[in-house]
């Protein structure tokens, strides 16, 4: 597996949130079917790159989300970006309180709880005009 693969959703394509996400599952298919991703991999990306663009479309104000995936033998990096508000959910999403009942936990951060557990490195940076989120997940051997 070597390939990259961009796609751009949102406002900017003249396209609803909920069409957005169906292209984006729809693309992710084709990606993971051209790659041979095996199914984890594959369910990992749709979940990851689903939450996050759902949010910046959804939360964050964005019209244009950009999503790069860099698939390599040993990893597969994706990289979203997005023109919303400035937000680095690494550290200003609220952890959510997985030992409190459900009816009793606050609305928020379960999102970026699943994606860091699914990735192995995460990182953020805001450029003045984007969010970038770039998240790296390795292969099993």
């Amino acid at each position: 597996m070597s390939a990259q693969f961009r796609l751009e959703v949102g406002a900017t394509q003249n396209e609803s949130v909920d069409d957005a996400l169906r292209r984006i599952e729809a693309s992710l298919d084709e990606f993971s079917s051209l790659e041979h991703c095996p199914a984890d991999l594959a369910f990992k990306l749709h979940l990851i790159i689903e939450e996050l663009a759902l949010n910046a479309m959804t939360y964050g104000g964005a019209e244009s989300v950009q999503i790069t995936i860099t698939a390599e033998a040993e990893a597969v990096t994706v990289e979203i970006s997005d023109d919303g508000d400035a937000f680095d959910p690494l550290n200003d999403a609220p952890e959510p309180d997985l030992d409190a009942a459900l009816e009793d936990r606050a609305v928020g951060g379960l999102g970026i709880h699943l994606v860091r557990t699914l990735t192995d490195d995460l990182s953020y940076r805001w450029d003045g005009e984007r969010n970038y989120l770039t998240l790296v997940t390795r292969q099993a051997e």
